[in-house]
């Protein structure tokens, strides 16, 4: 397409419009998809449990879908902690009971 022609078509403004969309309605709007991003964002609850305090006749499918448009959401898998050796283990059951014999000892993270 020759340079001339494209300055032309930027120089009269914005030709192309929103196409519109086809398919079903959305069934929130945005005020909906922002109570429920809120919900999700600022407190620790379960799809169900959020379903049920936002109020609104949706599915847990729509709630978890809407959560996830918001692209600061970020789901992963919590990482399972190594379980402790029975080495580790029997010294802790051995000295847990030492009471004040803890007091002197200077606990640090770092390694010498």
């Amino acid at each position: 397409m020759p340079q001339r022609s494209i300055y032309r078509i930027f120089s009269r403004g914005c030709i192309y419009k929103a196409k519109h969309r086809s398919g079903r309605p959305r069934m929130t709007n945005k005020l909906d998809d922002r109570r429920i991003q809120r919900l999700a964002s600022t407190q620790q609850m379960t799809v169900p449990e959020n379903q049920r305090s936002s109020g609104l006749l949706v599915s847990k499918d729509r709630i978890r879908r809407r959560s996830l448009e918001e692209r600061t959401m970020v789901h992963c898998k919590v990482k399972e902690k190594p379980a402790l050796k029975p080495q580790i283990m029997l010294w802790a059951r051995n000295h847990v009971s030492y009471g004040s014999k803890w007091q002197p000892v200077i606990f640090s993270d770092d390694k010498e």
